[in-house]
């Protein structure tokens, strides 16, 4: 037993990971969902110790998000860690802490030296499952009753302080505390009044209410009877109101980071789409981080890469909630990498649940933890419910094949209309597509004697008569931005509607389709548009080496 001080056992904890070989243990090479971020989630109570030294520490760093999303900009300021902003206290409502291990094969978890406390109330290090992170999961009201004070002393600060004290006086937020003891929000919903008096009133007005599994056609039958049982007609219309999701790859935190966020943040402000999907987002130490040794607090912020485009958007006035889920996590000597999926939406997130996709540890191409993240969001103009659901596939066929399957059976227990986006590393003649797909032009898959019935938004919209006009105007964009050599503009649009290639974009030519949009198969949402963006580079840098694509679609009510 060795005996250690408080400061010393911080920084000398010891990962020691513990393999274990197919050939001596084959059983745990079988697909399992038990492998990747374990957690265990238990309510904990407003005046708990932990919560308390959590929100002291976050309570900049959350009254600064919500600076972000409330103030409008004039200009990007040049030092944004020196904004003046309102710092206002919080109201603890509800509260839970997810406490995570990381799993290696189903079977057995990431192990080290960790520090309990013996009888006597002295810590010291033993060998036994190690603490990757801490999860809390908030409900805060903001306490705008009592004076509030500013930050910094800049004199840039000009909002109408009337703004907040109404708007965003709720917040459901999540606060990831790392394996280092660092915390970065990792999700940040905004409310005008309690989340749950909202949602109980969203979902009154929201004229869809039949699920996945009472088909429109269902609900159209219903619809077209009258009592003596004659014939009435019945007629999709538009309800003038657009909705437009994207889906980016941000490629993790590959060089120069810095400056692809500025690209990034450019190329998304400008199409400025209602809800964006993103994959490869990234907690991590990065190169070119900034170095906050007189405020430690800040570099959990530093490294949350969600933070990052959240806070590019609002300097360019848009305006997202956003909730961010690990999937993978990456051993490195005594540092851990996360990597996950984000969904930012521009309108109340009413719902968000994930879950975990299965992975064999037998294949390599399989190697990396997959999951699926949904959102429930509710549209205000037309009041209507989506469900969006996002993913990154396995690289492995026989995985991407689970996958799809997984992520259609999770999609099936929730309410249409909903949309499926992601970077999913499959071609569109492969199994994992075909299965998905109800309109493949390589036909259809099953899987475990099932068919998907999703729509693919870009193979509908390249062959719909009525957007035939479309897609030839955009290749012929596409054809002119081409032949200028002179174009500076990151915003270029290379619009590829005869192949849909996404990837790579790193030499301007992509040559794979493995990025989609699918809708469900109801006429709820219409596909009126579809955009490839950021396959130009500036300066020789790309954003990504993935394009992004975004699909536009009306929104349609029976009468």
């Amino acid at each position: 037993m060795i005996n250690l001080n408080s400061k010393s056992l911080s920084s000398c904890i010891i990962f020691v990971v513990i393999l274990l070989c197919c050939s001596f243990n084959p059983i745990t090479c079988a697909p399992s969902k038990n492998m990747g971020i374990i957690s265990s989630i238990k309510e904990i109570s407003s005046n708990s110790t932990d919560l308390q030294k959590v929100l002291s520490d976050m309570k900049r760093s959350i009254n600064r998000h919500r600076y972000y999303y409330l103030n409008a900009f004039e200009s990007i300021p040049e030092n944004e860690y020196k904004l003046n902003f309102p710092l206002f206290d919080f109201k603890v409502l509800e509260a839970k802490q997810h406490s995570s291990l990381l799993n290696l094969d189903g079977y057995n978890n990431y192990r080290g030296r960790v520090v309990v406390k013996g009888q006597n109330g002295q810590s010291y290090a033993t060998f036994g499952d190690v603490t990757i992170g801490n999860t809390f999961e908030l409900l805060l009201q903001v306490d705008v009753s009592a004076p509030y004070t500013y930050t910094f002393s800049t004199p840039s600060f000009s909002p109408s302080p009337l703004l907040y004290h109404t708007d965003c006086t709720y917040i459901k937020t999540k606060i990831l505390k790392d394996h280092n003891g660092l915390m970065s929000i990792s999700e940040f919903i905004c409310f005008n009044q309690h989340p749950t008096t909202f949602k109980d009133k969203a979902l009154d007005k929201n004229y869809f209410t039949y699920t996945s599994t009472s088909s429109a056609q269902q609900h159209q039958t219903a619809a077209t009877t009258n009592p003596d049982d004659s014939p009435k007609k019945v007629t999709w219309v538009s309800l003038n109101h657009t909705i437009s999701v994207m889906s980016y790859n941000l490629w993790n935190y590959n060089t120069p980071w810095r400056v692809r966020k500025e690209l990034l943040a450019d190329i998304i402000a400008k199409e400025s789409p209602d809800i964006i999907a993103f994959q490869e987002a990234r907690y991590s130490a990065w190169a070119g981080e900034y170095k906050f040794d007189q405020y430690p607090a800040l570099y959990g912020q530093e490294r949350n890469q969600v933070q990052h485009i959240s806070q590019a958007l609002s300097l360019r006035n848009q305006k997202y909630h956003f909730t961010y889920l690990p999937s993978m996590v990456y051993p490195n000597n005594n540092q851990l990498q996360y990597e996950g999926l984000a969904i930012f939406s521009k309108h109340p997130i009413l719902d968000v649940s994930s879950i975990k996709l299965s992975r064999d540890n037998s294949d390599k191409e399989d190697e990396h933890q997959r999951s699926c993240l949904r959102v429930q969001t509710f549209f205000q103009p037309a009041n209507l419910a989506i469900n969006v659901f996002t993913s990154h596939f396995s690289l492995s066929s026989a995985g991407s094949q689970r996958n799809a399957y997984e992520v259609y059976e999770y999609m099936s227990q929730f309410q249409k209309p909903y949309v499926f986006t992601g970077d999913l590393n499959a071609l569109p003649s492969s199994d994992a597509i075909r299965f998905l797909s109800a309109n493949s032009v390589y036909g259809t898959a099953q899987i475990q004697g099932k068919k998907a019935d999703l729509v693919d938004t870009w193979y509908y919209f390249k062959n719909n008569p009525l957007m035939n006009s479309k897609v030839v105007q955009q290749q012929q964009n596409n054809n002119n931005l081409n032949m200028n050599n002179n174009l500076n503009d990151i915003l270029c649009v290379n619009s590829d509607n005869i192949n849909g290639y996404t990837f790579p974009t790193l030499d301007g030519f992509p040559s794979k389709r493995i990025d989609y949009i699918f809708k469900s198969d109801d006429k709820i949402l219409d596909v009126i548009d579809f955009k490839f963006l950021g396959s130009c580079s500036k300066d020789s840098i790309y954003p990504s080496d993935h394009s992004s694509i975004v699909t536009t679609f009306s929104i349609n009510r029976l009468t």
